[in-house]
């Protein structure tokens, strides 16, 4: 059975992930999986081409030089924010109402939907793609397409879904490539893949809200009969609150993001005998200190955090399927691991709620750290739509990329359709298969890939640190065993030195009492 490898990049605000799979028929083995601090990446979205491109070269760089390969193509996700969402429907007599309806016809009545939807702006706009809703024909309402293939009918009609969004998006994405010296294979919709490698068949059916909480955006998906039914994104994510951090304590944001990961929650009232403590930051060049009460750090993160959930809670209400959600809500993303987070979302929303981690009778990775995490639930979900198809080997040379968009083709009149607009992201068009080369010769041993460090850790000097003085861990009410977070148990001498290494201070870990 012949190999192929697929490499998948996930542009975060926060991080840029690169993950590496070998596929064997149906197996997907996860070879290799890094992350680096994104740069020129906002909401989302690229902004600077140039700069985006300098962490992707070290990612690729580094993975070509640790498993052998020479790496030619990645695949990537669409912009999930800044996107509009219409609905369409389409409508097509029958020539022979008799025969069976097949699969070909409803992808045609898809396609023509897709085809005669008129933008309203050609030169900055460009549809994405579309997700099928429900089909109706003589017997049948609003029903599924698996239940009307293989029905006869006088006519077929169809009601859509399309995504919509700016052609700069991708253009920068394609100029990004450029500048990185690779090609982009496929660009997905980030939301479907996500819930792909998150979600079960039994959420997706019976009612489930995914909810992707990142560095610069906040997703919900909505999913009930296996149908994507509603997507939104917020413009706000874990950056935010380590900005509000930074306004607060006037620390470098590193070292805010250090100390939100070591020591944030999100319940102020939860934090037990950790209430009075406080985090005493030293910088050895002025002999000055500032110190932060961890009770001060919750209520931070508590407001930010809170008006970001609200608001999510109000799209569940707005989308109309609140009373659906029989599976409740799923936490994934980066920002989901934060302590609490999962507690308050249960107070504040009445729902069942767990966090969503990659399933893993997906795929398998022994020693590769973090691919099972939920910040990798994206790298993961690229991954597995590259393995389905069979036309994509990221280690075979790509046609070159055409930067500029080809003039805009006009459309024929629409059959029928009716939309409304929202701001959501949008699903990938399929792209051309790459042409068939030759595979290369790839070792079958790799070699395993390195925790990422979330800052760069210099040689330091300061104080010894007495471990003993290191402050009990937050209690909060029982969970699955898969909901624990994975920095909770880091030790103070590691977290001493991430802190200090992103502003050459020493951290005191004395933690006395507020005064």
């Amino acid at each position: 059975m012949q190999e192929r490898y697929v490499t998948a990049l996930d542009l975060g605000s926060s991080k840029t992930a690169l993950s590496v799979a070998k596929v064997s028929g149906r197996d997907v083995q996860v070879i290799w999986y890094s992350e680096l601090p994104s740069e020129g990446v906002r909401r989302g979205r690229v902004f600077n081409p140039m700069r985006a491109s300098k962490p992707i070269r070290e990612a690729i760089e580094k993975a070509e030089r640790e498993l052998g390969i020479k790496i030619r193509q990645v695949v990537t996700g669409l912009p999930r924010s800044n996107m509009f969402q219409e609905t369409a429907s389409a409508r097509a007599s029958r020539v022979n109402p008799g025969s069976c309806i097949s699969r070909e016809e409803t992808e045609a009545l898809k396609n023509s939907a897709i085809d005669t939807y008129p933008l309203q702006d050609e030169k900055t706009d460009m549809l994405y793609g579309a997700v099928t809703q429900s089909f109706s024909t003589d017997d049948l309402m609003q029903a599924c397409e698996e239940d009307i293939i293989g029905c006869t009918s006088e006519f077929i009609e169809g009601n859509f879904k399309l995504f919509i969004g700016a052609r700069k998006a991708v253009t920068d994405l394609d100029i990004m490539f450029k500048e990185a010296g690779i090609s982009a294979a496929r660009k997905y919709f980030i939301p479907e893949v996500t819930a792909n490698a998150v979600l079960t068949e039994e959420q997706k059916e019976n009612g489930v809200a995914l909810i992707d909480m990142g560095g610069g955006v906040t997703s919900l998906s909505i999913y009930s009969d296996n149908i994507l039914r509603y997507y939104y994104a917020l413009p706000f994510g874990g950056r935010d609150i380590t900005s509000d951090i930074k306004t607060e304590s006037g620390f470098r944001e590193v070292l805010c993001e250090n100390i939100k990961r070591a020591f944030g929650s999100c319940m102020p009232d939860r934090l037990a005998n950790m209430t009075d403590k406080v985090i005493q930051v030293n910088n050895n060049e002025t002999g000055s200190s500032r110190q932060l009460k961890v009770k001060d750090l919750a209520e931070i993160i508590n407001a930010r955090v809170c008006e970001i959930l609200e608001s999510i809670l109000w799209l569940i209400q707005d989308s109309g399927y609140a009373d659906r959600l029989r599976c409740g809500l799923v936490l994934t993303g980066g920002c989901a691991n934060l302590t609490n987070l999962a507690n308050l979302l249960k107070e504040m929303s009445g729902y069942t709620v767990e966090l969503g981690f990659p399933r893993t009778r997906l795929f398998s990775a022994s020693g590769v750290p973090g691919v099972f995490d939920t910040n990798a639930a994206s790298s993961v979900g690229l991954l597995l739509a590259a393995a389905d198809d069979w036309s994509v080997n990221c280690l075979e040379q790509a046609p070159v990329i055409q930067v500029a968009p080809a003039a805009p083709v006009a459309k024929p009149a629409p059959v029928k359709q009716s939309w409304k607009a929202d701001k959501v992201a949008s699903p990938a068009p399929a792209a051309k298969p790459a042409p068939e080369v030759q595979q290369p010769i790839v070792p079958e041993k790799h070699a395993a890939a390195e925790e990422p460090a979330i800052a760069e850790k210099p040689v330091i000097t300061g104080p010894t640190v007495n471990p003993a003085a290191q402050p009990a861990a937050a209690e909060a009410p029982a969970q699955p065993a898969k909901t624990s977070t994975p920095w909770i148990s880091i030790t103070w001498a590691k977290i001493k030195t991430m802190v200090e290494s992103t502003v050459g201070s020493t951290v005191e870990n004395s933690f006395e009492k507020a005064q």
